[in-house]
């Protein structure tokens, strides 16, 4: 369970444009900005340990700088139909989560993890709907790829599904769901992002958010807020 948070701001690069994305100045400034920013506000999982982790892929499809989401295959017990990032639990054998992130999405989606494979930095944990579990994203430049020629895990995903910076940043494809809780008084908001099909909410959307956010200060502009209730 997360409340609604307030991004970090500041170091925002003037001259900043969809095609000035990867440039040095901004990666640098990613770093930093992925140093400041603050991980969800959540009461109920202080102290527990990231056991997951997720890659954020970042790439060049038909010219496109794009986020790369698998749909996960109908038969899952767990994210059933869902747009998510390729990542699982964090296993024994693994250095930290940058290395399970990449792992996974070789297993998932068939994605190289060589020298093609710039990581940018990781975003801080977020609490999934799993008891106790957190989820770190790692943000990674995995190049330009034509996803129909990844391959996909079979009875795990069922497609690759692309989405622009453009349209992810777009006022018209972003939007915002309340929640009411006595756990969590008042409440607490949620990302969304309409545009794909289907669209991307829960902990998807809240690591886009955060992607974004930090990436791309000045060209995505939403902010969470919560809207209190209604007095009688």
């Amino acid at each position: 369970m997360w409340l609604a948070t307030t991004p970090t701001r500041g170091m925002a690069t003037a001259s900043l444009s969809f095609e000035t994305v990867l440039s040095e100045e901004n990666k640098n400034n990613l770093k930093m900005r992925l140093a400041k920013t603050k991980s969800p506000r959540v009461r109920d999982l202080k102290g527990s340990k990231p056991r997951a982790a997720v890659l954020v892929p970042l790439c060049h499809v038909e010219g496109e700088l794009s986020l790369l989401y698998t749909l996960r295959c109908l038969s899952l017990g767990d994210h059933a139909g869902e747009m998510c990032f390729p990542g699982g639990k964090v296993d024994p054998e693994d250095k930290d989560e940058v290395h399970t992130a990449l792992r996974e999405a070789h297993e998932e989606v068939g994605l190289r993890t060589g020298e093609n494979v710039e990581v940018l930095g990781t975003l801080p944990p977020v609490p999934s709907r799993a008891e106790g579990t957190h989820v770190v994203g790692v943000l990674a430049y995995v190049g330009h790829l034509d996803p129909a020629a990844l391959t996909l895990s079979p009875g795990e995903v069922e497609a690759i599904i692309v989405a622009s910076l453009r349209n992810l940043c777009h006022p018209v494809f972003v939007r915002q769901t309340q929640f009411r809780s006595t756990k969590f008084p008042p409440g607490y908001t949620l990302p969304v992002f309409l545009g794909t099909e289907p669209r991307v909410w829960g902990l998807t959307a809240i690591l886009t958010h955060m992607t974004l956010t930090a990436l791309l200060p000045g060209l995505y502009s939403h902010r969470l807020r919560l809207i209190p209730p209604l007095k009688a």
